[in-house]
């Protein structure tokens, strides 16, 4: 019982990890998009 728990635990830690990443992933994806449009504005604009 106690180690069926522990594999759940596990599971647990497993998915909040990969949910962290997807949610590091999206925010970097979107700086990085952000950075490309401000840098395609400046040299429009220059």
């Amino acid at each position: 019982m106690n180690h069926l728990t522990g594999d759940g635990t596990v599971g647990v830690l497993v998915g909040l990890i990969k949910m962290e990443m997807a949610n590091l992933m999206y925010l970097f994806a979107v700086l990085f998009i952000k950075k490309i449009s401000l840098f395609y504005f400046l040299v429009v604009e220059l």
